[in-house]
């Protein structure tokens, strides 16, 4: 029977469309990109101390070149595209790749040496050049995309992307993705503050999620500043939320000497570890912490939105420790008329639930990711278990988790004990008589000594978390049948044998 069009009902489309969701890619200047680019002397130098000194843990699967590379291959994202081509293009009317926010990370992008950089549309066009280099592979499977009628491309805005709301860099993308072909341009769409950063299609709300942080939120009308106290400005500047600046501020410079940071669900195992096991990394972020909350506060005159209170400082830092709130934020969206499913990302957790109001999904994360896996070292002997307790917890710290004696380990220990056999001998043969030290102030010797000795036999019995790779290719995928409801589901991709399955634990 003819169908619409004139077409037969066979020759009709299976969907309507089909919408795949990725979201947090986190891409930087590339894995090859060094990072001592625009660095002075001194800066070198304080680097390489900053490593010998505070330098933290770290993984095979981070770029040694640049280390806040959080996609160092490009290779899944492109077999990805093809395997959703082959899919779905010759199966539904439109297919949509909708790049959900945190697709680009221009924070982790240096600037003369630092982070962050002037807030102008010039430097951030320069940053997104240097992000599309580091990527050829991803920007060409953009582009392959971009070649049929019916595959288009939807990038949402996030909090680390903001500077896709300057005009010139979207059309910097746009102009590398599509080249001067106007057909395969207008196959781009940016989701950004003309929109409140969201969409809607059929009861399905597509957003990031940053407005589920205060810390993150940012107001669509003022995402670009060019008014200051009344007068116009000369440049225009990109009015990024105070989690941006922390990010740029504390968190990015932490990061670069530890590769746990911003890679796990949350902070907490990383501190707990750290106050155990690398107590001058310990130190570094503590005094970190305190001068980001100093600068914040008193230094940042420029930007308004980047001063703040000691409570601000404590809650922010306290929900890094913490589950962020992006799941009740998509709860609360369910919440509202006309929205049957939520599907955002941000917080790098992927998950899928249903509830009386509809269906939430979280797409996750593509960027690098870990899990900490508590050590438990077996036991066999039948007598004497806690000598051999005891006996295995020092191998075990001696050998640093692996099979030889770890020669840093070993120079470690030799330091606690020196330490604690110096306190002693300046306990008992320096302190006699009150002649170098006055009564009253012989407590703090006692504590510096107590508490020294405390953390080494801390730091030897407690061992050393596994690190785990935990990086998923998830995504979520939106089926709109010719004759009835949308089908949302939460799936993986395994770039070795290319194939999409449920994601489950």
């Amino acid at each position: 029977m003819p169908a619409e069009n004139g077409m037969a009902k066979a020759d009709l489309p299976e969907f309507r469309e089909v919408h795949a969701v990725i979201s947090d890619m986190h891409m930087s200047a590339g894995s090859r990109a060094r990072m001592d680019r625009g660095f002075s002397w001194y800066r070198k130098f304080w680097h390489w101390v900053a490593r010998m000194a505070f330098g933290g843990e770290s993984h095979p699967a981070i770029s040694e070149v640049n280390p806040l590379e959080d996609f160092p291959d490009d290779r899944p994202f492109d077999r990805f595209v093809r395997e959703l081509v082959g899919r779905y293009a010759g199966r539904a009317g439109t297919v949509r790749l909708k790049l959900l926010g945190d697709t680009f990370d221009p924070h982790a992008v240096l600037w003369a040496g630092g982070f962050g950089g002037p807030p102008h549309e010039a430097v951030a066009v320069v940053k997104m050049r240097r992000i599309m280099s580091g990527h050829p592979t991803v920007m060409d499977a953009l582009s392959w995309f971009l070649e049929r009628e019916n595959c288009l491309l939807d990038i949402f805005i996030g909090n680390h992307d903001l500077f896709l709301t300057w005009p010139n860099v979207r059309r910097r993308l746009v102009r590398r993705l599509a080249g001067r072909n106007v057909r395969k341009a207008g196959r781009i769409r940016f989701i950004g503050p003309e929109s409140d950063f969201r969409e809607t299609f059929e009861g399905i709300l597509y957003e990031h999620g940053m407005d589920a942080e205060p810390q993150n939120r940012i107001k669509a009308r003022a995402a670009i500043l060019r008014y200051r106290l009344g007068r116009r400005l000369r440049n225009p500047i990109l009015n990024e939320p105070f989690g941006s600046h922390l990010t740029t501020g504390l968190v990015y410079p932490i990061k670069l000497y530890h590769s746990w940071i911003g890679r796990l669900a949350n902070y907490r195992g990383v501190f707990r570890n750290s106050v155990i096991h690398s107590w001058g990394w310990s130190f570094y972020v503590f005094w970190t912490t305190v001068w980001a909350y100093l600068y914040h506060a008193f230094f940042s005159f420029w930007h308004i939105r980047r001063q703040t209170h000691l409570r601000d400082m404590i809650r922010v830092i306290g929900q890094a420790i913490t589950n962020q709130g992006v799941d009740g934020y998509a709860r609360r969206c369910l919440e509202k008329p006309g929205i049957r499913a939520v599907v955002l990302g941000h917080s790098h957790e992927w998950r899928q639930e249903s509830n009386r109001n509809g269906i939430y999904v979280n797409t996750g994360t593509w960027g690098l990711m870990f899990r900490l896996k508590k050590v438990s070292l077996p036991l066999v002997w039948k007598r004497f278990r806690w000598l051999e307790w005891v006996w295995r917890k020092i191998g075990h710290f001696l050998a640093d988790g692996g099979n030889r004696l770890s020669v840093r380990q070993v120079l470690k220990f030799w330091v606690w004990a020196s330490a604690v056999t110096l306190l002693v001998l300046f306990l008992g043969g320096f302190l006699g008589g009150g002649r170098f030290f006055p009564d009253r102030f012989r407590w703090l010797p006692v504590a510096l000594l107590a508490m020294t000795v405390l953390s080494g036999v801390l730091r030897v019995f407690s061992s050393r978390p596994k690190v785990i790779s935990e990086q998923r290719f998830t995504f979520a995928l939106a089926e709109f049948p010719a004759g009835g409801n949308f089908v949302l589901k939460l799936l993986e991709f395994n770039p070795e044998n290319r194939k999409f399955r449920p994601c489950v634990r």
